[in-house]
């Protein structure tokens, strides 16, 4: 499906991007009709009640982009999100400054300089070499500079949507306790604020907040559905039942009782099990690599608590869809769709089309104030880590299913 976006401040025309399952194996996806195509119809104005929407041109403050060249594994300069009508800015003496302040501060490497090269470019090379995660093959962070009602920010945003199939790793949970499959995921959650999960929990809060109760349209759609299925079966729809109505949304919508119907309820809600009582469970039963999956939430656990507080007044100003890094499949057994990876396409889609994603992440910074830049480096290195360690938590979990018989 082709979707207008902004590239670099220029409008053109782009297919919507695949699934996460789709970039993961490569295949082709026919998205089926009515499931739920109709949440398309949302205005901007709607998505932004149930967290969502535009960063405003009405904001009294300009955002504007420092210029710095795009490297791999790093976005600089684009700030996602910035109105064609902020322009860009170029400042020589404003990078040459920060660049300055960079390296005293040890963030960037003289060694990383080339010769003719302007500051830009110099800032992206070395925060490339000395912050990029290592041996990261699904996860990378993307770095933003960016000026913000006449703050200087840095801001760090993620590549999106890596499919997770949970389904095996639940099925083992299960063997030691109900409870442990949809604790994990829950403290999955917690511990990744970096590269979010979007676990089934979170796909029933986006159906029931977002598609259901947050959309003011919500009310008319059994009488869409009404519609619908007069079309599909060539009758009168004041012939139709309520019953086959309902029926008929239930089949084709993003409605509460399809997530009932998709969904074991015990993982609609948060899990029950604190993270120690999860990695005894798992001890004691010999699940080595979900004890590992344990260890590697405490850690990432530690590192969210020692991350510098976010400068969340940036926030006032940028407004995108909330981003997902990895995206958690779980079905029942013989469901006829993922869900989770349903409703996230939906989501995904929607970003392309009104605005893309949000910052995970922003701190504020004064090259004059050595805390702050002490507060970068800082945070650079966590950041690091916790990505390191989300690859280590993807792939064991992936690892579990051999753990089935």
């Amino acid at each position: 499906m082709p979707l207008e976006v902004l590239v670099n401040g220029q409008r053109c025309t782009r297919e919507a991007p695949a699934s996460p399952r789709q970039r993961q194996r490569g295949s082709q996806h026919t998205r089926r009709r009515g499931v739920p195509g109709r949440r398309a119809r949302r205005t901007s104005g709607e998505f932004a009640r149930a967290g969502h929407g535009q960063l405003s041109p009405e904001q009294d403050a300009p955002v504007t982009p420092l210029v710095l060249p795009a490297a791999a594994g790093l976005s600089l300069p684009r700030l996602t999100g910035i109105p064609t009508s902020y322009g860009v800015h170029t400042d020589v003496s404003e990078g040459a400054n920060l660049a300055l302040a960079l390296l005293q501060s040890g963030i960037i490497d003289a060694d990383d300089y080339q010769a003719g090269a302007d500051p830009s470019s110099f800032i992206a090379r070395s925060l490339k070499r000395l912050w990029a995660p290592e041996g990261v093959e699904h996860f990378s962070l993307t770095y933003n500079l960016a000026t913000i009602a006449e703050g200087l920010y840095f801001l760090i945003g993620i590549n999106q949507g890596n499919y997770l199939d949970f389904t095996p790793a639940a099925r083992v949970c299960d063997r030691a306790h109900e409870q442990l499959g949809p604790s994990l995921l829950t403290h999955m959650y917690a511990s990744t604020p970096l590269l979010p999960a979007f676990t089934p929990e979170v796909c029933r809060d986006f159906i029931v907040s977002y598609h259901w109760e947050g959309w003011d349209e919500a009310e008319n759609l059994l009488e869409l559905a009404r519609f619908d299925l007069a079309q599909a079966q060539g009758v009168d729809g004041d012939c139709l039942s309520h019953e086959e109505v309902e029926s008929y949304a239930d089949s084709h919508y993003f409605t509460p009782k399809r997530v009932d119907s998709l969904i074991e309820r015990r993982y609609q809600n948060p899990g029950k099990l604190p993270l120690k009582a999860c990695a005894t469970l798992c001890r004691r039963h010999g699940f080595s690599n979900l004890t590992r999956v344990c260890e590697l939430l405490t850690e990432l656990r530690a590192l969210t608590d020692a991350l510098p507080e976010r400068a969340h007044e940036v926030y006032d100003y940028i407004e995108g869809c909330t981003p997902f890094g990895l995206v958690v499949g779980l079905q029942k057994e013989d469901a006829e769709l993922d869900l989770v990876d349903e409703v996230f396409r939906e989501h995904e889609q929607h970003a392309w089309q009104v605005g893309e994603f949000e910052p995970v992440y922003a701190l504020e910074l004064d090259p004059g104030i050595p805390g702050t830049l002490t507060a970068l480096k800082d945070a650079l290195g966590t950041c690091k880590r916790m990505v390191e360690l989300t690859q280590e938590l993807y792939t064991t979990l992936e690892v579990t299913t051999c753990l089935l018989p």
